[in-house]
């Protein structure tokens, strides 16, 4: 059984939209919750106008005025009173299925997470904005009406497929722990986060989304990895896929990048001054420059992991000549079973930055 999973910083983001959709006929939003998986539910809807709920366990419908997500809140607070957006339903008994209606004509935004769905129907609400259905046992998800769409999480479910081809509006895309074997983006130009991790993509086809500044497609079957048409890629983990080849030349935004656990035999920077962190961990690298990582005058890169790779001893320390060097920062660098390791000992400092040789993992503080 999965427990309530509920992603409050994804979900202010997604109240924070302001597209503003036509008003249509009242629609019916359906959810079916499981049977024997919780006594309680809660939902959290925003939008404007009435709106209607029928839990689907006999009771009288309910009826409510929905307030539209104020922004000010968020902004001044962080965290905004969730509460005002909020609907529960305690049930008699957590034994029956439940079909769970709900009928607005101007629904914005939604939030059925961790409630047991293993359906769920959207497709009549044209007005829907944003929609966090993470953490159910959805087996299949059509968006393809919901041409509105801002924002998707859809984590956490066992989805083998997903056609986002409609949601052409589409920002933000959160699918990662389903079953998926493709994914389509290529009409989702718009597409400024892409988390995809822990599922089954032997490819992503990245060439129309030269809007993406994160990406996190790590834990795949990827061999190949193209971002030449994503330059705006500042969070970059593509871990513990097939890769062999991996060029970043033109993503000089990048500020942090975790391509651990793959095949690569050459890593190529330049120009590349905001980078902070960076793991390559286990790959087959002979050689790394990091000269022109970090500007003359502003210097933030301060944790490497090249451990587990075949440099050797001349290729440590002309790495070590190569990287920038900062008063202000803690700099480190974990080279471990490395050909050349064997010279350095563990815990000296060398041109500022600080030597890791033994089985330690040089974590990100991004993550």
């Amino acid at each position: 059984m999965k427990k309530y999973v509920f992603f409050l910083a994804l979900t202010v983001s997604a109240f924070s939209c302001n597209k503003e959709p036509v008003l249509t006929e009242p629609m019916v939003i359906t959810l079916i919750c499981e049977p024997g998986f919780a006594e309680e539910i809660t939902i959290f809807i925003c939008g404007t106008g009435a709106v209607t709920i029928d839990w689907g366990d006999g009771s009288e419908n309910e009826k409510y005025i929905l307030k539209p997500f104020d922004i000010e809140d968020a902004t001044t607070s962080l965290i905004p009173n969730f509460d005002e957006y909020r609907y529960d339903r305690a049930f008699s008994t957590a034994s029956t299925s439940y079909a769970v209606k709900i009928e607005g004509e101007n629904i914005k935004h939604l939030i059925c997470a961790g409630i047991g769905l293993t359906d769920i129907d959207i497709s009549p609400n044209n007005t829907l904005i944003s929609l966090n259905c993470a953490a159910n046992d959805l087996t299949a998800l059509d968006i393809s009406q919901n041409i509105a769409l801002n924002e998707l999480n859809c984590s956490n479910n066992l989805l083998s497929k997903l056609d986002v081809s409609g949601a052409t509006d589409l920002r933000r895309l959160y699918c990662h722990y389903n079953q998926l074997e493709a994914l389509d983006v290529s009409k989702n130009t718009t597409l400024g986060i892409l988390i995809c991790y822990y599922n089954c993509l032997s490819m992503l086809d990245l060439s129309n989304n030269n809007t993406l500044f994160m990406l996190r497609c790590n834990d795949n079957q990827l061999t190949t990895l193209d971002l030449g048409n994503t330059a705006t890629i500042q969070y970059l983990w593509c871990e513990n896929n097939q890769l062999t080849t991996l060029d970043v030349s033109l993503n000089v935004d990048l500020s942090s990048l975790d391509c651990r656990n793959n095949q690569l035999t050459e890593l190529k920077f330049d120009r590349h001054r905001y980078l902070v962190y960076m793991n390559c961990n286990n790959n087959k690298l002979e050689s790394l420059d990091m000269t022109n990582v970090s500007s003359p005058i502003f210097v933030w890169f301060s944790s490497l992991d090249c451990a587990s790779n075949k440099l050797t001893e001349e290729a440590i320390y002309n790495l070590l000549e190569t990287l920038p060097y900062s008063s202000e920062l803690k700099q480190s660098i974990n080279i471990h079973g490395n050909p050349g390791a064997d010279a350095f000992i563990h815990g000296d400092v060398i041109n500022g930055w600080t030597i890791h040789n033994v089985i330690y993992i040089v974590e990100s503080s991004i993550k």
